[in-house]
C-alpha cells in the first residue's frame, strides 16, 4: 500500500518550506501510530512507522515452515503477533528472511495470525 508523498528537499529550484512544515505538522499532529489491519483483515491501515501488518493462516501441518510476504523492501528486524485465533506458539523458521518475506513456524494448524512486521 503506498504511503504518503515523500517530503521534497526544502532548498532547490522551488522552495517548499510551507509544504514541508505542513507535512511535518500532519505527522506530529497524528502521532506516530503503528497502523493495523481492518477487522476482517483485508485492509491495512497505514501508520507513521516503517512496518507492515499482514494476516496469514498457519499451514495444515504443525511446525511446518511457511512464508509471510511483507514487501518492506528491506530485511525486517522482527515481528509481533498482534492477534491469533487459537492458543499457539509462533516462532522463526530456519530460512533466512528476505526483503519481501519472512519465514515462520507455528505449533498449531489453521490458526489465523495478524502480524506486525518491522
Amino acid at each position: 500500500m503506498p504511503g504518503p508523498d515523500p517530503i521534497r528537499p526544502i532548498h532547490g529550484k522551488d522552495n517548499n518550506y510551507e509544504s514541508v512544515l505542513d507535512r511535518l505538522y500532519d505527522i506530529l499532529n497524528k502521532g506516530l501510530g503503528k497502523g493495523g489491519l481492518s477487522a476482517d483483515g483485508t485492509t491495512e491501515q497505514p501508520g507513521h512507522t516503517d512496518n507492515r501488518h499482514v494476516r496469514v493462516t498457519t499451514p495444515g501441518v504443525a511446525n511446518t515452515e511457511f512464508a509471510v510476504t511483507h514487501n518492506l523492501n528491506r530485511i525486517p528486524t522482527g515481528y509481533n503477533v498482534v492477534l491469533l485465533t487459537a492458543a499457539a506458539h509462533v516462532y522463526i523458521g530456519p530460512t533466512p528472511w528476505t526483503t519481501t518475506q519472512i519465514f515462520l513456524k507455528c505449533d498449531q494448524i489453521g490458526v489465523i495470525l495478524n502480524l506486525e512486521i518491522y
